[in-house]
């Protein structure tokens, strides 16, 4: 276990003997992801590259998503959208949870979005609601993000 501190309140010299005052000092012990977190320098999912890629991919399926018929409202509009907006959420809850498993277990759930969400795209493109050059920068930020996730899940599983 690492122990991490706290409050540092009464934490100054004393000038008499030059010690350390500690009778404040609250000690808390940090869990696995807190202590990832801090090695790798991250403060909040909004530091994750990963997590500000997702947020574009979602900008970019809302754009084109607009374009597709009105049936398709609480049909492909509406899936597509959720799927996209469960990559950011996923990474973010995962960040939140207190150890690395789970946040390895929802960067999965994030993955497994992505890939519903690449789906999707190629069947908008198939029923002719969207052309495929509309799409190059969704599908490199598909691309990127699957990278990112990857590379994230990967070095998780290292620490």
């Amino acid at each position: 276990m690492v122990l991490g501190f706290g409050k540092r309140k009464g934490h100054e010299l004393n000038s008499q003997n030059l010690k350390p005052k500690t009778q404040n000092l609250e000690v808390k012990a940090l869990n696995e992801q807190e202590i990832f977190l801090m090695s790798s320098g991250l403060k909040s999912f909004r530091d994750l590259v990963v997590w500000q890629k997702a947020m574009e991919l979602v900008t970019e399926i809302y754009k084109v998503s607009q374009k597709f018929p009105k049936e398709e409202m609480f049909g492909l509009t509406s899936q597509i959208r959720r799927a996209s907006v469960s990559i950011p959420s996923n990474i973010a809850e995962g960040r939140g949870k207190s150890s690395k498993g789970e946040f390895q277990q929802f960067l999965f759930h994030a993955r497994g979005s992505l890939a519903e969400v690449e789906t999707q795209i190629l069947i908008a493109i198939n029923l002719g609601f969207l052309k495929k050059e509309e799409v190059t920068n969704i599908n490199q930020l598909i691309a990127s993000v699957g990278r990112l996730l990857h590379g994230l899940i990967a070095a998780i599983k290292k620490k």
